[in-house]
């Protein structure tokens, strides 16, 4: 693999692209992968290797790849084999590799990179595969592959609906995405009609079903709140949202209104979708304490009724000045709170460091022009299996993870790749919830940093000690840290027999010790250190020190004073981690001192086992930054 790196570099003296490969770029890669391939190809052609095993050969050089074109290369040799073995499931995974390897892959690429196999496997009635290809393009949200693939299939529909082999399942996913594209038809004829008669108020109300058949809370709410009646008053409730006592409406009383427009509603899809709303206030009221008796019995029995039918709606999208926590609703009963974080100044970095640290830490004034949410805890362990496989673990830490329960931050991830998958679910699922121009993210370094010293007196600020010794009482000490010797008695407690420097690092419960003054847990002491989104160009010279991390000695931290990001869009690009951990003495296992908001940079692909992370709800500072670029 080595001799594909070296050969690579050769041909292609170019920094990482910033979008798609261009078919020039793919080109000039193409012979040395070919030759690379050659002895995979014959073994393959003499019967002594299947095409699902030449796949793995072309996956298995990615790690060595370092341009963008080869891997789009690799990946789309790897995919067509699969697709030629009848391994519709893998190809498709295989695909999904493009997101991790490769920035910015235009859309409709997955329905051109089907389009060739489509006819035979139309005629060989294969109709299962065709609904797994169908559907990865409808659920991905990839609405110009799935129109390709549809159209090809259009023809045969009838015929392949009625095949043994997942006839059904393509017929279902077909309905579903021409049924979205009817809907879609009927949003926009109803939007060119209310233009021309902006008073109808029946109109309006269609057009508002419409959107939420659609899935557009946001955009139908705003339609219903120029109509009149209860239905107006509703939806200028769920609008503002206005303080328990500020109104006559409850939450109960907002759910028991759209379940009662459901059931006088004819169209199914749309009844669905309301019960599904209905069933997110319900469940909000329940939660609040609003309903007891009979009502809280019968609030309870809708929402089972919906979730064994459909999804039980996250409700109350914030504005982004709203100031108000947001909870999203993650599945099988779990929940992630963030909390907000108003927009401010402050002083990034400090003084008082040793002078290895000193441009590491260059003190700089920062203003943070938009508020944001940050998680309440760090992702953990529950959150992460609702979304995500839980990597291997080495026996020690699984039975150190396993004492806490789910409830531990998942902060033994492995490679900062799962993490980006977990936050493009995240947005796949709940981004409409999210105020307009938002997006779920990491935390800027500036972001993480603000947020963490909430507001503090630079002067007696925890976070900008190096060295506690002598300047914070052994009190205050413990009511942040989790000590080495709590540790050892939570250990103790659980029957867990193991070094210290192994519990040293490792995450304990969630929510441990008390949170910061803006009700932000876990910011200092659980474990290590967490990710952040800054990216750094892999040809910025960030030199190994022998003490580990690496140190940028040639960022210019000035002229950054503003949203401050440092963004790259390289696959090898450095990232960016806080550490805000409790150091040991190594010789007495003692806690020495504190290090906080110590900024670490490795490369993306080998981020540190002990680092967590926590989710943002922010502006999409990269969108803009790409806005930017593409003005420039």
């Amino acid at each position: 693999m080595r001799k594909l790196s070296a050969i690579l570099a050769a041909i292609i003296g170019c920094t990482t692209a910033m979008a798609m490969p261009t078919d020039q770029e793919m080109e000039k890669v193409q012979p040395v992968i070919e030759e690379l391939a050659r002895d995979a190809f014959n073994a393959m052609k003499a019967g002594k290797m299947t095409r699902g095993q030449f796949a793995e050969t072309m996956l298995g050089y990615l790690a060595d790849a370092d341009t963008e074109a080869a891997k789009v290369v690799l990946i789309r040799q790897a995919f067509r084999q699969l697709m030629l073995a009848g391994a519709t499931d893998k190809a498709v995974e295989a695909y999904a590799l493009l997101d991790a390897n490769v920035s910015d892959v235009p859309a409709g690429t997955f329905g051109a990179w089907c389009a060739p196999f489509v006819a035979a496997l139309a005629k060989g009635d294969k109709a299962n595969d065709l609904a797994v290809l169908l559907e990865r393009a409808f659920d991905s949200g990839d609405a110009e592959s799935a129109s390709a693939l549809y159209k090809q299939l259009q023809p045969n529909l009838r015929k392949l609906s009625a095949a043994k082999n997942g006839g059904a399942r393509l017929a279902a996913v077909a309905g579903r995405f021409a049924g979205l594209e009817r809907r879609k038809n009927e949003a926009r004829n109803l939007r060119a009609a209310l233009r021309g008669s902006p008073d109808d108020v029946a109109l309006r109300e269609k057009y508002g079903l419409c959107l939420v058949a659609l899935g557009d809370w946001k955009a139908a709410l705003k339609e219903f709140a120029q109509t009149g009646g209860r239905l107006a008053e509703v939806a200028v409730w769920e609008n503002t949202r206005p303080e328990p006592g500020d109104s006559p409406l409850t939450a109960a009383d907002v759910a028991a209104f759209w379940w009662a427009k459901a059931d006088a509603i004819r169209d199914a899809e749309v009844a669905a979708a309301l019960r599904g709303h209905a069933a997110g206030w319900y469940q909000a009221a329940v939660d609040g304490g609003e309903l007891s008796g009979l009502k809280k019995t019968l609030a309870e029995k809708r929402i089972a009724e919906v979730a064994k039918t459909g999804e039980v709606a996250a409700v109350g999208g914030a504005d982004a000045d709203t100031g108000k926590p947001i909870v999203i609703p993650m599945g099988k009963g779990v929940e992630m709170e963030l909390v907000p974080i108003p927009a401010g100044k402050f002083t990034m970095g400090w003084d008082n460091v040793t002078e290895y640290w000193k441009h590491t830490f260059f003190p700089h004034q920062v203003t943070i022009t938009r508020p944001f949410w940050m998680g309440k805890f760090p992702v953990t362990l529950e959150q992460w299996e609702c979304l995500e496989k839980r990597s291997e673990l080495s026996p020690n830490v699984v039975q150190w993870v396993s004492a806490w329960g789910n409830n531990v931050p998942m902060a033994c991830f492995g490679a900062a790749d799962n993490v980006d998958r977990f936050l493009d679910q995240l947005n796949q699922k709940f981004k409409r919830f999210l105020p307009q121009g938002y997006v779920f993210r990491l935390p800027t370094m500036a972001e993480w940093e603000y947020a963490c010293r909430a507001n503090g007196d630079p002067e007696k600020d925890i976070c900008a000690m190096q060295d506690t010794d002598g300047r914070i009482s052994r009190e205050e000490f413990e009511k942040h840290f989790v000590t080495l010797e709590e540790r050892r008695e939570m250990a103790k407690r659980k029957g867990l027999s193991l070094p210290d420097e192994r519990i040293a690092f490792w995450p304990v419960a969630a929510g441990t010790k008390p949170p910061n003054p803006w009700g932000l847990f876990d910011m200092m002491g659980n474990y290590a250190g967490e990710l952040t989104m800054d990216r750094f160009p892999a040809s910025t010279p960030i030199p190994w020190d022998s003490r580990g991390p690496f140190l940028p000695k040639t960022i210019d931290w000035n002229g950054m004073d503003v949203d401050p990001l440092f963004w790259d869009d390289g696959n090898q690009a450095v990232g960016s981690f806080i550490e805000a951990g409790l150091h040991f003495s190594q010789s007495d296992k003692k806690p020495k001192n504190v290090i906080f908001l110590r900024r670490l940079f490795r490369s993306r692909k080998k981020e540190d086992a002990r680092t967590g992370f926590r989710v943002v709800i922010g502006p999409d500072l990269v969108g803009e930054w790409k806005q930017k670029a593409k003005a420039k």
